[in-house]
C-alpha cells in the first residue's frame, strides 16, 4: 500500500478516496447550466414558517383568520395542539406550521417533555424552515414562558417575527404603546425583526 492510499485508511475502516470534478473549457459551460438547474431546484422547495407561542396566545384563530376558514381548533382551554400541523398555502408556496404552546401547566411533565421535544427537532433539523412567528398575548406582555422560549430559540439561527395578539382586548391608544414597549424588550435578542406586528383575528386586522 502506498504512502497515498494510507491517507485513506484509519482504525482499519477503508474509507474511499475523494472523487474528483474535472472541469474542461468545453465542459464548463455544462456544468454550470447544471449546478444552475439544481439550484433553482432547491430554492422553489416549499418553504415553512412555524407559528410559536404560549398557550391560549392566538394562535389557532389567527390560522383561522389567514386562511379564512376553520384549520385550527380553537378553545378556551389551553393545550388543544398537541401535534406539529402543517397548514398548505396557495400554489404550493409553503406551509404554516402550527406548533404546540409552550407554558401549559395542567399537563403532565412528561407529556409536556414530549412535546417540547416534538418542537425542538423540528426547529433544530427542518431544512425547510425560514422563519419562526412568535405569538405573544398584548394584554398579558413578555411573561417568564415568553423569556424562557426567546432564550431557546436564539439557539436555532432562524430568523423571529414578533406578532402581537388580541389587540381587540384593549384600546387603540394603549395598543400602539404596547407595541413600543415590548419592541423595546425585545431588541436584546438576536435574529428578531425589529418590526412588530400587531393583529387582531377577531376583526382581521393586520391578517
Amino acid at each position: 500500500m502506498c504512502i497515498r492510499d494510507r491517507q485513506y485508511v484509519k482504525q482499519n475502516i477503508l474509507i474511499e478516496t475523494p472523487a474528483k470534478l474535472q472541469v474542461t473549457p468545453l465542459t464548463v459551460e455544462t456544468l454550470l447550466t447544471k449546478q444552475r438547474e439544481e439550484d433553482e431546484g432547491l430554492i422553489k422547495l416549499p418553504k415553512e414558517i412555524a407559528f410559536i407561542g404560549r398557550s391560549n396566545a392566538g394562535k389557532s384563530s389567527l390560522i383561522n383568520a389567514m386562511f379564512r376558514r376553520k384549520l385550527s381548533i380553537v378553545s378556551k382551554k389551553p393545550g388543544c395542539t398537541k401535534k406539529l400541523f402543517f397548514h398548505e398555502l396557495r400554489n404550493k408556496a409553503g406551509f404554516i406550521v402550527d406548533c404546540p404552546g409552550y407554558g401549559f401547566t395542567d399537563a403532565r411533565v412528561s407529556i409536556k417533555r414530549k412535546w417540547n421535544e416534538m418542537v425542538d427537532v423540528y426547529l433544530r433539523k427542518s431544512s425547510r424552515l425560514c422563519r419562526i412567528y412568535l405569538l405573544l398575548n398584548i394584554e398579558h406582555g413578555i411573561k417568564r414562558a415568553d423569556v424562557e422560549a426567546l432564550k431557546r430559540l436564539q439557539e436555532y439561527g432562524v430568523n423571529l417575527q414578533p406578532v402581537l395578539t388580541k389587540c381587540d382586548r384593549i384600546k387603540d391608544e394603549q395598543v400602539f404603546d404596547r407595541t413600543l414597549a415590548i419592541g423595546q424588550q425585545l431588541q436584546e435578542y438576536k435574529n428578531i425583526s425589529p418590526l412588530v406586528i400587531a393583529v387582531s383575528s377577531k376583526y382581521n386586522n393586520s391578517v
